[in-house]
């Protein structure tokens, strides 16, 4: 259950939104709003006025601005947290859209807001907060979905995201428990239910591994499936490259890599749109692709990494079958390590029991958050 101060954080946003006016009961006296560097406007702005005034300076650059909370990150401490939120208008002096990411620190005293700092990289921010690594690799996977979904709805125990536009898309369109409710079964099928409706699948994600466990073994007896993923973040030196060419090559070239890969995991399931709906995601994510291919110039394995608020991910690594066991994966992965300098996170998630987190672990990467991912297919 989301906490008061982060409830206080979702109301000021609303009413500004509706109101186009700062909330100051909301607001503590003393309270400093801070920008990212190189923002349009300076500040800093101090105690009410100062937030009046940061409203007309924000108007003077942004018209008609809707200020989107997409994500609250917390921790340990309930006076600090982290918004990722979007400023989504026109740009007042040359009428051109606007829709650009912060990532703001937000600290409450008393209850009421006291300080806002704006961050263009969300993992400064996140460091400024004083969030650990876990906390870094939730707010990655919930800015990316942010970034896609049109639905994002808060519930008892954490948030439902929907991505009306790619329905298919299981990682969109997912019911996420992120508190330590140990649920039934029976309650978190429930819960998919109706805030899934009119979708083929169900899935949920229990951000609290643990807590996950107790509904584990209920939903697998309905015929779900489950699948612990540890989410890797690159902390050390790479091992020397390995004897294998690796080249970039535009998206489409590794499709039929991607259909393999799609009946190797669901054999029996025919939801190849979901392949459109990734390319036209992944293509706005500056995506990276990179091949093996085989003696007849085939691509036999590949690899892609994505970029956005300022980190990147490995987001897909694959070798055929018949091509396993040759150092591929561990090429393509070193590839992509390589073409990303200077990231503010690298980000690469496997199987908390497979085999491909013991090749990351080689390459430099170490875990540090653990996702409990239960999924109900689609009729067959």
């Amino acid at each position: 259950m989301a906490s008061p101060n982060a409830e206080a954080l979702r109301r000021y946003h609303l009413l500004l939104n509706e109101t186009g006016e700062p909330q100051l009961e909301l607001l503590h006296p003393d309270i400093e709003m801070h920008m990212f560097r190189g923002a349009p406007i300076s500040g800093p702005y101090l105690g009410h006025e100062g937030a009046r005034q940061w409203v007309r300076d924000t108007f003077d650059v942004i018209d008609s601005w809707t200020l989107v909370l997409d994500d609250v990150i917390t921790g340990d401490d309930p006076d600090v947290m982290v918004a990722l939120q979007r400023f989504v208008g026109r740009m007042k002096h040359t009428d051109l859209p606007a829709d650009f990411p912060l990532a703001v620190v937000v600290r409450f005293r008393d209850g009421r807001i006291v300080r806002f700092q704006g961050y263009r990289d969300q993992a400064e921010a996140l460091a400024a907060a004083g969030l650990g690594a876990d906390h870094r690799a939730r707010a990655w996977v919930h800015s990316a979905q942010a970034a896609v979904c049109d639905v994002i709805e808060p519930w008892e125990h954490g948030t439902v995201i929907r991505a009306t536009a790619y329905p298919t898309y299981f990682d969109l369109n997912l019911v996420r428990v992120e508190d330590d409710a140990e649920l039934s079964a029976e309650q978190v099928a429930a819960v998919a239910d109706e805030a899934l409706a009119g979708l083929s699948h169900r899935q949920v994600g229990f951000e609290v591994a643990d807590a996950g466990e107790s509904a584990r073994e209920g939903l697998e007896a309905l015929g779900w499936r489950s699948t612990l993923l540890v989410w890797m973040l690159h902390s050390g030196e790479s091992p020397p490259r390995a004897e294998v060419e690796v080249e970039r090559v535009p998206y489409d070239d590794v499709h039929d890599l991607r259909v393999a890969w799609h009946y190797e995991d669901f054999p029996t399931l025919d939801t190849l749109d979901h392949l459109d709906h990734a390319r036209e995601i992944s293509l706005s994510r500056a995506v990276e692709v990179f091949a093996v291919r085989d003696a007849g110039g085939v691509p036999v394995a590949f690899a892609e990494l994505e970029l956005h608020g300022g980190g990147a991910e490995i987001s897909s690594v694959y070798v055929h079958p018949d091509h396993r066991g040759a150092g591929m994966g561990t090429a393509l992965t070193r590839a992509a390590i390589e073409a990303a300098p200077g990231v503010g996170d690298l980000w690469i998630v496997a199987d908390a029991d497979g085999r491909a987190r013991q090749i990351y672990e080689r390459l430099g990467f170490s875990a540090v958050w653990t996702l409990l991912n239960c999924m109900r297919l689609p009729p067959e």
